[in-house]
């Protein structure tokens, strides 16, 4: 049986969040919230209060996605881009927080060092 504590209390938070935030940036926020469920549904790797925080800050990403797009007036593309937001943050935060736990270096950072001439030569064989 799987631990399902972390969505459990994710869900029970959503509530207050589209209450509390809902009401100010509508469209940001419906769309940080749909898009955090993307990581909601990931198969659970980081248990615990890490997943809740990790839930948390998909929100966030989400958001601040969205607010950024609506302060040009386009409501609709702000949700959309809160969804993006909120489910790219949840896959990058989830590869690092696996990497910090000690696991290998995520394929993204690996693609971002390789282009960045100053860090290839601090970067040693072990680090791949």
């Amino acid at each position: 049986m799987s631990d399902y504590g972390a969505q459990v209390a994710a869900s029970t938070v959503t509530v207050s969040l589209a209450g509390a935030l809902g009401g100010i940036h509508m469209y940001a926020m419906a769309g940080a919230l749909v898009g955090s469920f993307f990581f909601l549904s990931l198969p659970s790797t980081v248990k615990g209060i890490k997943a809740f925080f990790l839930w948390i800050a998909s929100i966030g990403a989400g958001y601040f996605t969205g607010y950024t797009v609506s302060l040009f007036g386009y409501e609709v593309v702000a949700a959309i881009s809160a969804f993006g937001g909120g489910a790219f943050g949840a896959t990058i935060l989830t590869a690092l927080q696996k990497y910090f736990d000690g696991g290998p270096m995520p394929d993204f950072l690996t693609r971002i060092f390789d282009r960045i001439p100053f860090l290839q030569s601090k970067r040693s064989n072990g680090d791949v």
